[in-house]
Order: C-alpha cells, then sequence, then structure tokens
C-alpha cells in the first residue's frame, strides 16, 4: 500500500501548503506552510484520535468537520511557531550571556 496525501489547504485558510500523508504504517504526518512557518511533523496519538473523532461525527456538517479540521491543524502550527520563537529567543539570550562573559 503506498503513501495516500490528503490537501487540506482549502479547508484551511491562509496556509500557502497544507497536506496530511497517510503511510503505509498508519503514520500520519502534517505538512503545513503559512507563509511564516513550515511545520512538517507526524500528528500525535492525541492529535489522530482528534481527527477521527471530527472526521466520524455524525452530528457535523462537511463545513463544521472542515472547520473543526481546520482549527487542529492551525493549533499545531501555531504551537510549532511558538515553540520555535522559544527556541530563538534562548538561543539569543545564551549569545549575549557569552558576550558578556568575554
Amino acid at each position: 500500500m503506498d503513501k495516500r496525501q490528503i490537501d487540506l489547504s482549502t479547508m484551511v485558510k491562509g496556509m500557502k501548503e497544507c497536506r496530511l500523508t497517510i503511510g503505509h504504517d498508519g503514520r500520519a504526518t502534517l505538512s503545513a506552510d503559512n507563509g511564516s512557518t513550515k511545520v512538517t511533523r507526524d500528528l500525535s496519538n492525541a492529535e489522530m484520535s482528534r481527527l477521527q473523532t471530527i472526521l466520524g461525527a455524525d452530528n457535523l456538517t462537511d463545513e463544521g468537520k472542515k472547520i473543526r479540521i481546520a482549527g487542529l491543524v492551525n493549533g499545531i502550527v501555531i504551537s510549532q511557531q511558538v515553540s520555535q520563537n522559544y527556541e530563538n529567543i534562548e538561543q539569543r539570550g545564551q549569545q549575549q550571556e557569552q558576550s558578556v562573559k568575554r
């Protein structure tokens, strides 16, 4: 069984690129680019469970499912962006500290 790719770009506004790849092992990898942050990472079990819950919800319309999926993806991208910002700030702080010690 080959990898399956699902283009989510039309569901997630503001994303230059957004796709979910399901590997032959069942692992789901999200690739997203909002113009300032690029994310490529495997979905956690919790994220995969949430995605399955959204897709299997009989009480949601297709539009409702799109909105929830967009929220899930945006949350992942924002989390990655915050993490990158924190790492950049930490790195700058360490560089400044090293400069002061010299």
